[in-house]
């Protein structure tokens, strides 16, 4: 469905891609304590990922690197050549890959085991701002 149907006026659309486990589901529970974030798809692989993006073209991507054979980095160009617009944080095992993310211009990469107000902090910074 279209994303105009699926959010209310207001809302910022965020995509996780994750693979099934901690990191994916801590995620949906703490953007659920942000009022004007709506989770519009989960997905665990490129493909879908995809997908959903050209569905529902949401404002921010939520990109865990522990994708299977070195898809986060894939997926992270792709977005950035199809919808350039989207802002896209990934979440990253060691400062090596922190800096391997500002290398190829993500907008952000959050070393995981960060605080939830980093977290909260970081995505606010990357949204656009609210409309009163």
């Amino acid at each position: 469905m279209p994303p105009q149907e699926y959010q209310a006026e207001g809302d910022v659309l965020i995509l996780i891609v994750a693979k099934p486990g901690r990191i994916r589901n801590s995620l949906q529970a703490l953007l659920q304590i942000i009022p004007r974030l709506k989770v519009a798809g989960i997905a665990s692989h490129t493909f879908l990922a995809l997908q959903m993006l050209s569905q529902y073209q949401p404002a921010l991507v939520l990109l865990d690197v522990d994708l299977p054979d070195n898809q986060a980095w894939v997926l992270l160009q792709e977005i950035q050549r199809k919808q350039p617009q989207t802002r896209c944080l990934l979440f990253v095992n060691s400062i090596e890959q922190q800096r391997a993310a500002r290398v190829v211009r993500a907008d952000a990469a959050l070393l995981k085991g960060f605080e939830t107000m980093e977290l909260f902090t970081t995505i606010e910074k990357l949204l656009p701002p609210c409309n009163p």
